[in-house]
């Protein structure tokens, strides 16, 4: 149910698929088929939280029109883009426990005029939204330039504004807007040319991506605790140790849970331990962006948050 005092966050998911997975359930093949890609996780967690998600993103083909039947079904808002691309569909084999795949993903691609519509689409979302969390996929859906321009157009009305991305995207972004929060991985980081892999370093790319345009910059670390710049402080996230079920979609429901409690008042730093708190519900299950609102509110008071000088 929802809170009377219930927010919208508006998630520009570029790269929506459709994910088949097969599972053996009481000796028997079981085919499951969901929604995928960093948005709608994303959106996913929002909604968990308690606060209404509106995905934007493209879809099209016969993948198309099955993920436009099965976003609603997570009570979340599709505002689809329809074009000449067809949604890409991924295949997963976890009869034996692991997750291998037999069919990846494959870059969808949309024309120059469908690039536009997709802009706008995005662009009309969040003016009407409390909240825009954006993430990137390839120059082929959504050209790079785009998000910079699309974060000067939101901030110029005061948009809240939260990225979950790096790369040409987010040199963009930084060089032609300003974020409320930045998350981004040590792995991605490291993929676009950082020396990462110590804390030190971490704490560095933050405090230089915070100087870029971030007023609040988290670095995941995987297992290890990631690194926070926000107000002036560098700060060291331990997030309660749970038994991991899964690890995939920890960082994209840490990114949910900031942008959440960016929304409802709570400061960079109280928003960043709901989001820590968000990422540790959801590794403890499979299913990625999903979680236990309640579970997730008791996490978020043993998320220990420490200053590192």
């Amino acid at each position: 149910m929802e809170q009377a005092n219930t927010r919208t966050c508006v998630v520009v998911g570029p790269l929506l698929f459709l994910t088949v997975t097969i599972e053996l359930e009481a000796d028997k093949p079981r085919v499951h088929l969901h929604p995928g890609g960093q948005g709608f996780w994303i959106a996913r967690m929002v909604q968990v939280l308690g606060d209404r998600a509106r995905l934007v993103a493209p879809i099209g083909g016969e993948a198309g029109e099955v993920l436009a039947a099965l976003v609603p079904g997570w009570e979340i808002e599709l505002v689809s883009v329809r074009g000449s691309l067809t949604s890409p569909t991924q295949v997963h084999d976890r009869r034996d426990g692991e997750r291998v795949e037999i069919v990846g993903v494959e870059m969808p691609e949309l024309d120059r005029h469908e690039a536009d519509d997709l802009y706008a689409t995005a662009l009309q979302a969040g003016l009407g939204a409390d909240a825009v969390v954006l993430t990137a996929a390839a120059d082929s859906i959504l050209p790079f330039e785009a998000y910079g321009r699309l974060v000067h157009d939101l901030a110029a009305q005061g948009i809240p504004l939260f990225a979950d991305m790096h790369g040409d995207a987010l040199d963009a972004v930084l060089e032609d807007g300003s974020l409320d929060v930045l998350k981004v991985s040590e792995e991605d980081l490291r993929e676009d040319g950082w020396d990462m892999g110590s804390e030190h370093q971490a704490i560095a790319a933050a405090r230089e991506l915070s100087a870029r345009g971030a007023a609040a910059v988290v670095i995941s670390r995987g297992a290890d605790p990631a690194i926070a710049f926000a107000e002036g402080r560098v700060l060291r996230i331990e997030s309660p140790p749970l038994t991991e079920v899964d690890h995939a979609g920890a960082g994209d429901s840490m990114t949910a849970g900031i942008a959440v409690g960016r929304m409802r008042g709570l400061s960079p730093i109280d928003a960043i331990k709901l989001g820590a708190a968000a990422g540790a519900g959801n590794v403890i299950r499979r299913g990625l962006g999903s979680g236990s609102r309640d579970l997730i509110g008791e996490l978020a008071e043993l998320v220990e948050l420490e200053e590192v000088s």
